[in-house]
């Protein structure tokens, strides 16, 4: 049904069949026959009636019906209107169909506060002055509607579906609040034309600019092969929606606030773009994807978002500029984004299946999410963000990169260093998510590792905070300084390979910052920390005023010699005793 594509202010009556239709265009002629009660009356011009209105003359009719006959060869009833008629009814106000004509003459007028003009199968509307009716002008199914070079219509809509629904003489123009065009239609949009909401251009219908397109509040839809045709014309639209088998070349005079891309609609840009939102999701059944190809700069302004998803397709190797608030999602089987230089985003999401490309410069953002394998490719360029969230898959880190505050790696996801690594914050290993290195080291605020995922540190390593948990395993090669330590009763446990730092008497593999003693001694006593490599009994050892506010895991090195009066009184003592033992016991008397 031509209607079914038109806006959602269609009215009932057009979605009717045509056969119903019809019927109900008849009864419309029933009713001028049955009424009697001073009404205005419909008009009905049928069976080959031809009826002029002369100009000068004023005249209300509830509604106007012309039908022919489609005979061989037809029967044509003619309504020539040279003066005004008034049309009261808030349904199908005019008709004309079956080979009817409704002329509206230069010195002619038809208006209505309500209701819309109906032109159908091979029904014709000649408009050389003025229709003004207010929920427009619809013709299709076969219908004309030709607009003379003095006519002019004015209405809610102007709808035209079919190669030869609408036609004009230079001159004539149309003021809608919505134009809509279909079935092959062509419509060109001239000075004199006023457009106050949406176009939409539909099913090989084809829209030629004779002048600039500007519609501030509205919407331009392109959809199942409906284009627009120009020369240097630009548009100015809030919205560009672009569908099925359509395509926009964007000129560098166009100006749009958002951008839709659906269902293989494509659009490219060979000068910088500026959107406030951009969305490009889905394909066709056909082989291409929705797609954007912009030659230029994307700039996100008012932290609008760019979505990429199921399908679909940005190219903008000269980068994307965003405002601080941007935010970027490509999400879905094979959608993709292919950018340059970066800047002024807050977020970057890809997931199940999306994939982000860098070509160039680097990618800044505060979040940069990746899940699922192969959802950062890597064509040149790198990533400065504050927080990194890796959820399978593998990430290099190199030279390019730079991750200021934490890192999150989980769900079987590997981040590979290729340059050492700094973070403020934590660097968090779960759910199978593991580090791989050779001699890259870590400094960092915190460690938290868990599911049993295994670090093996190396010596160069700086560690804040370690949390080990649900049977994770940390082993330390070098002596290990942290400022808190944590190992939860699943199995976690911290293995401390070196004893090789020294606190007067104790050789250390672990230091704690404060009074953790007891703590540590139970991590000892419950196998959480592991010492196989110490040569003498470990323990835990807090000396506040011998070594500050710190607690160590170690062993002591040497009994401490004595000091020289012991050793005097140790000698005196034994002198005593040995003349004693020479003597023998007293003997008691008396």
């Amino acid at each position: 049904m031509p209607c079914a594509r038109r806006p959602a202010g269609c009215p009932p009556f057009l979605r009717l069949p045509p056969g119903l239709r019809l019927a109900a265009s008849l009864a419309l002629v029933v009713s001028a026959l049955a009424a009697s009660d001073g009404r205005a009356q419909p008009i009905a011009i049928t069976g080959g009636q031809q009826i002029n209105v002369l100009p000068g003359s004023s005249s209300t009719a509830d509604s106007i019906l012309v039908t022919g006959r489609a005979e061989d060869p037809p029967t044509r009833s003619t309504y020539n209107l040279a003066g005004s008629l008034t049309l009261t009814t808030s349904a199908a106000v005019a008709t004309v169909s079956d080979f009817g004509i409704l002329n509206v003459g230069v010195t002619g007028s038809l208006s209505s506060a309500a209701g819309y003009a109906e032109v159908t199968t091979d029904g014709l509307l000649q408009v050389s002055g003025s229709v003004s009716i207010a929920d427009g002008v619809f013709a299709y199914d076969g219908g004309q509607v030709t607009l003379g070079a003095a006519g002019n219509i004015t209405g809610a809509s102007l709808y035209a579906a079919g190669a030869s629904a609408f036609s004009r003489t230079a001159g004539g123009t149309y003021t809608v609040g919505t134009l809509s065009i279909a079935e092959s239609a062509a419509v060109n949009v001239t000075a004199g034309d006023t457009i106050a909401g949406d176009v939409l251009v539909d099913s090989a219908a084809t829209l030629t600019l004779a002048t600039d397109l500007a519609l501030p509040a509205g919407t331009l839809y392109l959809n199942q092969g409906g284009a627009v045709s120009r020369t240097s014309q630009s548009i100015a639209a809030a919205t560009l929606d672009v569908g099925t088998d359509s395509s926009l070349a964007i000129a560098a005079g166009d100006s749009f606030s958002t951008m839709l891309l659906h269902g293989g609609g494509q659009a490219t840009a060979a000068a910088p773009l500026t959107l406030a939102g951009l969305t490009v999701t889905g394909s066709a059944a056909g082989p291409v994807p929705s797609s954007l190809a912009a030659a230029g700069t994307l700039a996100i302004t008012g932290s609008g978002a760019v979505t990429v998803s199921d399908g679909g397709l940005v190219t903008t190797t000269a980068g994307i500029v965003g405002d601080g608030g941007t935010t970027i999602s490509v999400t879905g089987a094979d959608s993709r984004l292919v950018t340059g230089p970066a800047t002024g985003l807050d977020s970057v999401t890809v997931a199940t299946g999306g994939v982000l490309e860098t070509v160039a410069g680097t990618l800044a953002a505060d979040t940069l999410s990746l899940s699922g394998p192969g959802a950062f490719v890597r064509t040149g360029g790198g990533y400065h963000v504050t927080n990194l969230q890796l959820a399978g898959g593998t990430l290099d880190f190199t030279a390019a990169d730079l991750v200021a505050a934490e890192i999150a790696v989980t769900d079987g996801a590997a981040l590979q260093l290729l340059d050492d690594l700094a973070l403020s914050g934590n660097l968090v290993l779960d759910h199978g998510g593991a580090l791989t290195r050779s001699a890259e080291t870590i400094a960092v605020g915190g460690l938290l590792i868990s599911d049993n995922a295994a670090l093996a540190l190396l010596a160069g390593d700086s560690i804040g905070a370690l949390g080990i948990a649900t049977g994770a395993s940390v082993t330390a090669p070098a002596p290990l300084s942290l400022t808190s330590l944590a190992i939860d009763g699943s199995g976690a446990l911290l293995d401390l390979q070196y004893f090789g730092g020294s606190a007067g008497q104790i050789a250390w593999a672990l230091q704690v910052a404060g009074d953790q003693k007891s703590i540590l001694q139970g991590y000892l006593a419950s196998g959480r920390i592991t010492t196989g490599a110490a040569p003498g009994p470990v323990a835990a050892f807090y000396d506040l005023a011998a070594h500050g506010n710190v607690t160590y895991v170690g062993y002591i090195t040497a009994v401490p010699a004595p000091s020289p009066l012991v050793m005097v009184t140790a000698g005196l003592a034994g002198v005593v005793f040995a003349r004693t033992a020479a003597r023998g016991p007293r003997r008691r008397t008396g």
